[in-house]
């Protein structure tokens, strides 16, 4: 169960994992500094995550990020994006640590919710969405593995969710 700096770590290690293996599976996928700075970004912040339901370091980098989206969302009319990202704002409040956000579940499928929004929105911004999930995730996925240690998540989450 380490602290925030060692989900940072954890976190790291994951980006250089992914990235690699993104450049395996697809060379072109992740080739800019751009694109290796925000997935370093997304994983790390994935990393912290699961946190955000107790005052922690991820907690306050969670409503720094909502923040800004609300008064956009308000300057610009967005009132269901509103509705929606002041829900979603609620959740970590309302649950109890090491609960629902630490369900690999929820980390897997509730982030899969933003491509799958683009897909018929702005089929474009589907791929480079797509490839920010799966570093949000992994990183989100390897707060949890430290948490609960390999074993101890192999036999907690999958096969006794």
């Amino acid at each position: 169960m380490p602290g925030y700096r060692g989900h940072l770590i954890g976190g790291a290690i994951t980006f250089a994992a992914v990235y690699a293996t993104l450049r395996v599976i697809n060379p072109e996928s992740v080739t800019f500094a751009k694109d290796i700075f925000s997935g370093l970004v997304l994983c790390l912040a994935g990393s912290l995550f699961p946190d955000i339901d107790i005052k922690s370091v991820g907690q306050r980098i969670f409503y720094f990020a909502i923040f800004p989206i609300l008064l956009l969302a308000i300057l610009t009319k967005q009132f269901s994006l509103l509705a929606i990202v002041s829900l979603l704002s609620v959740i970590p409040v309302l649950v109890s640590h090491r609960g629902l956000i630490h369900k690999w579940w929820f980390l897997v499928f509730v982030p899969l919710l933003v491509p799958m929004l683009l897909l018929y929105n702005h089929s474009a911004l589907v791929a480079p969405a797509l490839i920010s999930y799966v570093f949000f995730v992994s990183g989100a996925l390897s707060h949890v593995l430290l948490d609960y240690g390999l074993w101890r998540f192999i036999k907690k989450h999958l096969f006794r969710s």
